[in-house]
């Protein structure tokens, strides 16, 4: 296995087809795949700089990077046309993945709480994706 990184640089972006739906879901797979590189191989407090397009899915992408790193910036790039959807999240300060891993077994314990009150043996399993 490789040494973690500083920082990890995504520029990618697909062949265009001119079929816009077609487009933008080639986009942010590309954008969702940088973003699980960089957290599989980021050091601890690593940088994260990704070119997106502005459009569906955009807003959750976003959210996802909020989720991932503690400071998240859009910057628009001055060479950039203004019509152009075009622009890079700036992502700093990789949270600690243990940090993750508790918030998602607090996250787990109060919907069992709340879907059982009672502390009934029978509580339904609960799977949280994100």
């Amino acid at each position: 296995e490789g040494e973690k990184v500083d920082v990890v640089l995504s520029d990618m972006a697909p062949n265009l087809s001119g079929v816009a739906a077609a487009d933008a879901a080639r986009c942010l797979l590309l954008n969702e795949l940088a973003l699980d590189f960089a957290k599989e191989n980021l050091k601890k407090n690593g940088s994260f700089v990704c070119k997106v397009f502005q459009g569906s899915g955009y807003s959750q992408y976003v959210e996802a990077c909020k989720k991932t790193f503690r400071k998240v910036s859009v910057r628009k790039p001055e060479a950039s046309r203004s019509s152009s959807a075009e622009v890079y999240i700036v992502a700093r300060d990789l949270k600690n993945r243990l940090q993750e891993k508790q918030q998602v077994f607090l996250l787990r314990e109060t919907l069992l709480r709340f879907l059982n009150p009672l502390g009934e043996a029978t509580c339904p399993k609960v799977i949280v994706l994100f």
